[in-house]
């Protein structure tokens, strides 16, 4: 850990979502010379921001204004996006795989971009329609989580899943994906949308805030479905798990006294996709996640509700009623479903929609940032100019904060985003780090913690 190394800096925000992921894509940058410094991006930033020169790369889950990346600059050499959003669940169109890119892209931005990775053709060619500047920049790499489910899943998650399942025995899962379970979700999303610095096209506000109060509505149709199961003797225990931006203490309100639905967030969802039965969802990346792990899946289609065509709606099972749903549940308790056939027919129909690079997703990223020259450094301490620099950084932000977003941030926070203790549940540690490190097999890769919630790997 002495030597002076090229750096890659990738924030978490979402750590169910994001965590393991980006710790397999360390382990190849590993094998590559490179040090990762993950964490929470309260810690990742402060570490970037009290370094004395320009060293590193910054990799991120999409877009930032142009401001904030003209000063990330200063600190790192290069800024790749690998969007976590532009994922395997959009509606097959190109319309909406535009739409998609173009509520992620910030297109003046772009040119302080040094590469943008994309999961699929399909993504590919929306972004290079939105913003043909990119092109030389643009790289279809596939997606680390793929290789999680594809190839690792099965073997890292055993224990939490046996342990899930000798605690709560045979069960249906169901993946919520609403986002949105009460009113003041609805509000805060579209006020967030507002604020958010993306592309906010206020020709489309009213129809987007149309599609909110109709999520909602799903959502509420979706508890009333739910309480039905409960009482049906022929469909067995269903755990829900809410969607990381949902109110958690809305769906336990409204499940309340039900005999045999629980609601559940807590581990990574890959382990409660793997212990179930089989997984119920409304299309979800959760049942692309199944199927890619042979897992039986169902899309729920009620009253009313009008099915997304993407990927997940073409590879499962439809429920239309609760005789479908004990049908569906009655095959997961048999030899009806073939995993191998599961996961080769969702392959066979997801040309476009995401690639398999060969050896991997996480090989080809890192092959592709060791290209880069990058300025070596030595592992980031906390030193006297570092945590001057840090409280000067503190005081700009505070300062611009109150006098720019006071409002707009306080309505955020009235509007119930979710919290860090949800979005970081645990925090980042060497134990946990290093313990998914060894399931994946090496014994060779070094883990410290230089800050809280941040740990460094190489």
């Amino acid at each position: 850990m002495k030597l002076k190394k090229p750096s890659v800096y990738i924030p978490i925000e979402i750590k169910y979502r994001e965590y393991h992921s980006s710790v397999l894509l360390a382990t190849k940058l590993s094998q590559r010379g490179f040090r990762t410094y993950i964490g929470s991006k309260k810690g990742i930033y402060e570490i970037i921001h009290s370094k004395n020169k320009t060293a590193g790369i910054f990799l991120y889950k999409g877009m930032k204004p142009r401001d904030f990346f003209g000063r990330l600059k200063r600190y790192c050499d290069k800024i790749c996006i690998l969007d976590q959003e532009l994922g395997v669940a959009h509606i097959q169109t190109k319309e909406h795989y535009k739409e998609a890119v173009l509520d992620r892209l910030l297109l003046d931005s772009i040119d302080l971009i040094d590469l943008f990775f994309v999961i699929g053709q399909k993504y590919y060619d929306a972004v290079l329609n939105v913003a043909p500047s990119l092109e030389s920049r643009l790289y279809i790499s596939g997606w680390p989580r793929i290789d999680l489910w594809l190839h690792h899943a099965v073997k890292v998650y055993d224990f939490e899943k046996k342990s899930i399942q000798k605690q709560h025995g045979h069960f249906l899962l169901f993946a919520s994906d609403f986002g949105i379970n009460t009113i003041e979700k609805l509000n805060g999303a579209f006020e967030q949308d507002k604020m958010s610095g993306v592309q906010f096209r206020m020709e489309n506000a009213q129809q987007k805030y149309k599609n909110y109060e109709a999520l909602f509505r799903e959502y509420e149709s979706m508890v009333e479905f739910l309480k039905s199961c409960d009482a049906d003797q022929s469909i067995p225990k269903i755990i829900i798990r809410p969607h990381p931006g949902e109110d958690k203490e809305a769906w336990r309100s409204a499940m309340a006294g039900l005999k045999k639905t629980e609601v559940i967030y807590e581990g990574d969802s890959t382990t409660w996709i793997l212990a179930s039965a089989g997984v119920l969802h409304r299309g979800c990346s959760s049942g692309v996640e199944a199927s890619l792990m042979g897992r039986p899946n169902a899309y729920l289609i009620l009253q009313n509700f009008v099915p997304r065509n993407n990927l997940s709606f073409i590879c499962a099972e439809r429920v239309t009623s609760l005789q479908d749903l004990a049908v569906f549940a009655k095959n997961c308790s048999s030899d009806h479903y073939n995993k191998s056939e599961i996961t080769n027919t969702l392959i066979s129909k997801s040309d476009g929609i995401f690639a398999l690079p060969a050896p991997s997703s996480s090989d080809f990223i890192s092959d592709l940032l060791a290209k880069f020259n990058i300025t070596p450094e030595k592992i980031w301490e906390r030193g006297s100019i570092g945590k001057f620099k840090l409280r000067i950084q503190r005081l700009k932000y505070e300062i611009l904060k109150n006098i720019f977003r006071k409002n707009q941030i306080d309505k955020i926070k009235k509007f119930n985003l979710a919290p860090k203790a949800e979005k970081m549940p645990g925090g980042i540690t060497v134990d946990e780090t290093q313990k998914f490190i060894t399931s994946l097999g090496y014994d060779n890769i070094e883990v410290v913690s230089p800050l809280k919630d941040v740990v460094v790997i190489e």
